[in-house]
C-alpha cells in the first residue's frame, strides 16, 4: 500500500506539491512537508486528502530565493526552523506577468556538504615538511 511505497523510497520527508494557480500553465509549487514518520499515526484504512493531513500532521518549509548566499541559508537552518528549503526564482516571461516559481529543493545535508566540498576542494598535504597540493579523489 501507500505506507509501503512511501517506505521503500527511502526518504525521511515527502514535499507536499500544489498548482499554483497564478503562475502560468498552474506550475506546482511546494506548500509544505509532511515527515514519514507522522504518516505512522494517521489511519490510512479511509482515504483521506493531503489538504486535510496538511494541519495535522503537515510542517511549513523555508522558502529561499535562487540567488541568496549560502552562508544566510546556513543560518537560517541554525534557528532549527526546517532542515528543507524550497528555492524559488522570480521569472519574468515575456508572455505573461512576472510570477515566482519553485526551481528546487535544497536540504540542510546538501548546504554542508557544499560547503564542505569548497573547504576541502584542494588539500594541502605534507610530505617532509613540503606543502603540496592534491586534487579530491
Amino acid at each position: 500500500g501507500f505506507r509501503a511505497a512511501v517506505a521503500s523510497a527511502g526518504y525521511s520527508r515527502i514535499p507536499v506539491l500544489d498548482r499554483d494557480t497564478l503562475a502560468p500553465k498552474f506550475q506546482l509549487k511546494v506548500v509544505g512537508l509532511i515527515h514519514v514518520k507522522d504518516l505512522l499515526l494517521i489511519d490510512l484504512v479511509h482515504e483521506v486528502p493531503l489538504k486535510a493531513l496538511m494541519p495535522l500532521i503537515g510542517r511549513q518549509v523555508l522558502v529561499v530565493d535562487d540567488d541568496r548566499p549560502l552562508p544566510e541559508i546556513l543560518d537560517e537552518f541554525r534557528t532549527g526552523a526546517s532542515q528543507f528549503a524550497v528555492v524559488q526564482s522570480y521569472s519574468d516571461d515575456e508572455d505573461c506577468d512576472p510570477f515566482i516559481k519553485h526551481v528546487g529543493i535544497l536540504t540542510l545535508q546538501d548546504l554542508l556538504n557544499t560547503i564542505i566540498q569548497d573547504d576541502f576542494g584542494e588539500l594541502d598535504v605534507c610530505i617532509e615538511g613540503d606543502s603540496v597540493p592534491v586534487a579530491p579523489s
